[in-house]
């Protein structure tokens, strides 16, 4: 029950680190530009943004979440386990 849960942890926290990941790649390249060309001084009108985003880079990011969620999960079950 503890791989169970554990994978469970795991894929939660690998699919919110996926979208946390899209959300960055595609509003920092948006938002930047933005931002910097309403500080005085700098003319007025962002330049062209662009995001580009691949599946290589996604499929790491879940990667490394589900391993982290995996290996916490699983460490705090088998804490609680011999606390008992």
């Amino acid at each position: 029950m503890i791989y169970f849960k554990s994978v469970v942890v795991g894929i939660v926290v690998a699919l919110a680190a996926s979208a946390v990941w899209i959300l960055v790649v595609f509003l920092l390249p948006l938002a930047v530009p933005v931002l910097v060309s309403r500080r005085p001084g700098t003319e007025g009108g962002a330049e062209v943004a662009v995001a580009y985003l691949d599946s290589a880079s996604i499929l790491a990011v879940a990667l490394i979440g589900f391993i982290v969620g995996f290996y916490s999960a699983f460490q705090r079950a088998r804490r609680t386990r011999q606390n008992r």
